[in-house]
């Protein structure tokens, strides 16, 4: 029984070991379950992002391809455009590069030496500039130089290689120094004159002019424009020999250069400037004896003269004179230059520009009879002997301030006249009124007027100015110290006034110009006139678009402001500007 039951109770051990090892594999299969939907899950999100890392990758290189490509396209167009702008510089002017330089450097220089910094902006832009011999042409020689100065006009100079050159030459008293870098430099340019094309050459100093012209002593065969300026005084008594042999300058410029003209002067002169000291008539001849020498070629003429004394027989031709023959001369002016003889003389049928100043010996005009094409003619301070009358003369411009110019006018006859500037000199023997009536009848012979000045001499209140001409095609007209009683006819084109001086009534000017637009008062002590014009009555000058005063010290401000105000309000008025009136020295609408 005792077995029995033993046996039992073991069988009932075993059964709940039994079960106790299945809750155990129950719990272990489901653990690993677990473990295997975890690991499962695991592997699949390490799955997706290894998926993702290499579509990511492979993004990335495509990406990073795509760069790589447009890298080495916009290289390739950097190489294309740094080639066609290695291209292009080599064509700019060396004007232009140095002005590129100047920026560079801070300096408003435009030497070839300030294209020295661009040589450091690239290998392209070095070998470029130093490939182009044409940037390096303009070769200047300072009054003192430094020793560095003098190695960049040697490097200059190698870079130029065998192009003509343009040089420009100042000179001075300096210290020993510079003296010792001047001098070579000037040995330099001697070395290289036969390439010269323009040279310049200032001289401040006269002790100087000697030496200087020293070192030109050497054939200039490609020297097409010779420019002198100074020193003042007379001319010089030694000229070494053999000063720019060879020379055939077609522009020959002296400014107050104290070296005989005739040093220079060679057959073929196309331009001639000079401004000198004529004290002498052996002077005034030398001018005479270049110009006839020159006359087949000669183009334009600028003869200046100073400390002009005046001789009536210097003005008489000589007896027997001939003409002389100027086919190709297009420009004469003559300053303070007493040539009448020259002038009295001349056939210029190409002649258009003629402007005569300050000649204090009596000129005529005949020689204007043969020139039949002047377009622009100047007259100021001249005193005209005229033998016979100028008839249709094709000019465009007339510019006249003469001690007698009303027996001109007379004369002249200008239907194609478009700018007319005449006004009475100050020494004139002419009363206003007389010199007004003869601008009239002038004016009204001039259909194609569309510009034009009149001015008068110490203008007299109490004697009435009458200009009765109507210009139809006069849009511009400028008086000059004007009296009150300055009558206008209707000039209804005129859109532009300028009043300079004198005291000209604003009623008549509105009645008689109703169209203006812009305004221009300068010289006037008191504008009250035309400002109550403007204020009180609107429909004056209703289309009015520019109103500017000057130096009119008693002119009222707030009247000013209020004619402003007033005008801007229809919309007409765009710009008012007032200087030095009653005391406001700019005001600016």
């Amino acid at each position: 029984m005792l077995r029995t039951r033993a046996a039992s109770l073991s069988l009932y051990g075993a059964t709940d070991l039994i079960a106790q090892l299945q809750s155990l594999e129950d719990e272990r299969a489901s653990v690993e379950q677990t473990y295997r939907a975890q690991l499962a899950a695991l592997q699949a999100a390490h799955d997706a992002a290894v998926e993702r890392i290499s579509t990511k990758e492979h993004d990335l290189e495509a990406q990073r391809q795509r760069l790589r490509t447009a890298v080495l396209a916009k290289q390739a167009a950097f190489d294309d455009d740094a080639a066609a702008a290695q291209e292009y510089i080599s064509r700019l002017p060396p004007e232009l590069l140095s002005e590129i330089a100047s920026h560079v450097v801070g300096t408003q220089s435009v030497a070839p030496v300030a294209l020295v910094p661009l040589l450091l902006v690239s290998r392209m832009w070095k070998a470029t500039l130093e490939s182009t011999p044409s940037l390096w042409t303009c070769v200047s020689l300072p009054a003192a130089p430094s020793a560095s100065s003098l190695r960049a006009l040697r490097r200059q100079l190698d870079l130029a290689r065998a192009a003509v050159l343009d040089v420009r030459v100042e000179a001075e008293t300096c210290s020993p120094e510079h003296l010792f870098a001047y001098w070579a430099g000037m040995a330099l340019l001697r070395a290289v004159l036969p390439r010269i094309r323009t040279l310049e050459i200032t001289v401040r100093a006269r002790t100087q002019l000697s030496d200087v012209l020293a070192h030109l002593s050497a054939p200039a065969p490609q020297l097409s424009r010779l420019i002198f300026h100074g020193p003042h005084g007379e001319n010089i008594a030694y000229i070494p020999t053999g000063v720019l042999s060879g020379a055939q300058p077609e522009t020959l410029v002296l400014q107050h250069a104290c070296v005989p003209l005739e040093t220079f002067v060679r057959p073929g002169l196309r331009h001639m400037d000079v401004s000198a000291v004529l004290a002498h008539q052996h002077q005034v001849d030398a001018i005479e004896s270049s110009i006839e020498l020159t006359v087949s070629t000669l183009e334009t003429v600028v003869i200046g003269g100073s400390q002009w004394h005046s001789d009536a027989d210097f003005a008489s031709p000589a007896p027997g004179s001939s003409t002389v023959d100027a086919p190709r001369l297009t420009s004469l002016t003559l300053d303070n230059a007493p040539l009448s003889r020259l002038t009295s003389r001349l056939r210029a049928p190409a002649l258009h520009t003629v402007a005569l100043r300050m000649i204090f010996t009596t000129i005529s005009l005949d020689f204007l009879e043969y020139a039949p094409n002047v377009e622009d003619l100047t007259l100021v301070d001249v005193t005209i002997r005229q033998s016979r009358p100028l008839r249709l003369l094709h000019l465009a411009k007339l510019v006249m301030k003469l001690d007698t110019g009303i027996p001109l006018l007379e004369t002249l006859d200008a239907p194609g006249l478009a700018a007319l500037d005449v006004q009475q000199a100050e020494a004139t023997a002419e009363d206003a009124d007389v010199f007004i009536h003869a601008v009239d009848r002038f004016v009204s012979r001039c259909p194609m007027l569309t510009s034009m000045t009149i001015g008068v001499r110490q203008p007299k209140d109490d004697v009435p100015l009458q200009f009765a001409s109507v210009c139809p095609a006069l849009t511009e007209l400028h008086l000059v110290n004007m009296p009150c009683s300055l009558y206008l006819s209707s000039l209804p084109a005129v859109g532009t006034l300028t009043i300079t001086g004198g005291s000209p009534d604003a009623c008549i000017l509105a009645s008689a110009l109703p169209e203006v637009r812009h305004l221009f008062v300068d010289g006037i002590d008191s504008v009250d006139a035309i400002v109550d014009q403007l204020r009180c009555d609107t429909s004056v000058w209703s289309s009015l678009e520019t109103f500017e005063l000057n130096h009119c010290p008693l002119t009222s401000g707030e009247a000013l402001v209020e004619i402003v105000r007033l005008r801007r309000a229809p919309g007409t008025l765009r710009s008012a500007a007032v200087w030095s009136c009653s005391g406001v020295k700019f005001i600016d609408f």
